[in-house]
């Protein structure tokens, strides 16, 4: 099954807030034939990511707005190897730590085309 990355603004949600919409989309994605692997929040720069398995965005995004109403603003196909690394499975990385795939930061799990902050600020929340 395809693998996606979806993005949020956090806005006035707190971490706390997206920590309940999570165990509504676990208690959802059945229903819409979707896995949420794990979240991270950066509050600094307000966003929040989710990594999901679904046949497609649109299912993903469909167990969303059912579950809390939180839709993401942006959701990217993710490789599977790159998934391995956000997973915390063994990666292919430079001397610097950066992943070895062009085009996304694993810390910050987003296209480089994506404003961000620093990835010591994302937490991993599951």
């Amino acid at each position: 099954m395809p693998l996606y990355m979806d993005i949020h603004e956090l806005g006035e949600v707190s971490v706390e807030d997206v920590a309940k919409a999570h165990v509504a989309d676990l208690e959802a994605q059945e229903k819409y034939g979707v896995n949420y692997l794990k979240y991270w929040v950066n509050q600094k720069c307000g966003k929040v990511f989710c990594l999901v398995e679904a046949p497609n965005a649109e299912a993903a995004n469909s167990c969303h707005r059912e579950a809390h109403g939180l839709v993401a603003r942006k959701i990217i196909e993710v490789q599977p190897e790159l998934a391995d690394g956000f997973l915390g499975r063994d990666i292919e990385t430079d001397a610097a730590g950066a992943v070895l795939l062009p085009g996304v930061h694993l810390m910050s799990g987003i296209p480089e085309s994506e404003p961000s902050c620093s990835p010591t600020s994302w937490i991993q929340l599951h």
